[in-house]
């Protein structure tokens, strides 16, 4: 009876030290730094094919002729898009109203200023490119329809509250870009009413 427990006891060892032998990770081989693998060598006298030109035509030597751009060279970002500086953007009185000075050309100033607008909240019903002339709205300032508060303060005045509407004027004076803001009627702003619509717009226009 002892030796049969004994032999069982020794095969129960026997197969648990065969289970961790094939369970045990830690006894795989590691192949990645393995001493054995030899490094390929190209051949010493290996020559770079022929190469047929029967059917190579002037225009693909031109274009093989023709040097590649280098990457440092090609801008990646046009400077447009960027916002200028706020150094560069100044309200400066003009008789008895003020204006934006621009050191952008006409051009440039006349998208920014389109996008600045609808920036600040304002609803752009006229843009004529050709004579600088942009008519705009200034919703930011109304309240929200959909809602029953917003509904009573736009009536609060004793009729519906569509915001101020103002002509913007953006032109060249041949050196440098400038905007001009009047009522809806086209009549200039007093110098207190521009300066507060302009800062708000040289705000935008520079962030």
């Amino acid at each position: 009876m002892k030796i049969l427990t004994t032999v069982m006891i020794a095969s129960v060892l026997v197969g648990c030290s065969s289970i961790t032998r094939f369970t045990d990770v830690t006894n795989l081989i590691d192949y990645s730094d393995h001493k054995s693998v030899k490094l390929l060598e190209i051949p010493s006298d290996l020559d770079s094919p022929s190469f047929d030109k029967t059917y190579v035509t002037t225009i693909s030597d031109k274009m093989a002729a023709k040097k590649s751009a280098r990457l440092d060279q090609v801008p990646l970002v046009d400077k447009n898009m960027a916002a200028p500086a706020a150094s560069t953007v100044k309200i400066v009185k003009k008789g008895s109203t003020a204006q934006l000075q621009l050191e952008d050309s006409r051009s440039i100033a006349w998208k920014r200023t389109n996008d600045t607008l609808k920036a600040m909240g304002m609803t752009i019903s006229k843009a004529d490119k050709a004579s600088g002339l942009i008519v705009a709205r200034d919703r930011s300032q109304v309240s929200d329809a959909g809602s029953p508060i917003g509904r009573f303060l736009n009536k609060s005045l004793g009729k519906v509250n569509k915001g101020a509407e103002y002509q913007f004027r953006v032109s060249d004076n041949g050196k440098q870009a400038t905007i001009d803001v009047a009522d809806k009627t086209g009549k200039a702003l007093s110098e207190s009413a521009a300066r507060l619509v302009l800062s708000r717009l040289r705000k935008e226009y520079t962030s």
